[in-house]
């Protein structure tokens, strides 16, 4: 699990694979808890087709649903499930 983690952010990507015929989103910058922006959006709408991401609305804000969302998304995808988004990338996008 951790190699796995340290090859997304190696190379400042993480793709989240969306249901057949979509496509996979790729994020370049570093991105987590407390960030705003068109980004964080694209994120939660992605996290919310999975069913990851349930708060009531997309916003532009990576606060607590979003951080829950993003780790849960992780863990079930086998990219890692501990640590901290400085360690090993849990709950945060990019390099």
């Amino acid at each position: 699990m951790k190699r796995s983690a340290e090859f997304l952010l190696a190379f400042g990507f993480l793709f989240l694979f969306l249901p057949a015929g979509a496509f996979a989103a790729t994020f370049s910058t570093r991105f987590g808890y407390g960030s705003t922006g068109p980004d964080v959006s694209a994120l939660q709408q992605i996290l919310q087709t999975q069913g990851y991401f349930t708060h009531s609305q997309i916003t532009d804000w990576f606060g607590p649903a979003t951080r829950d969302a993003l780790q849960h998304f992780q863990c079930a995808h086998k990219i890692v499930c501990d640590g901290s988004p400085a360690t090993t990338g849990y709950g945060r996008v990019g390099p």
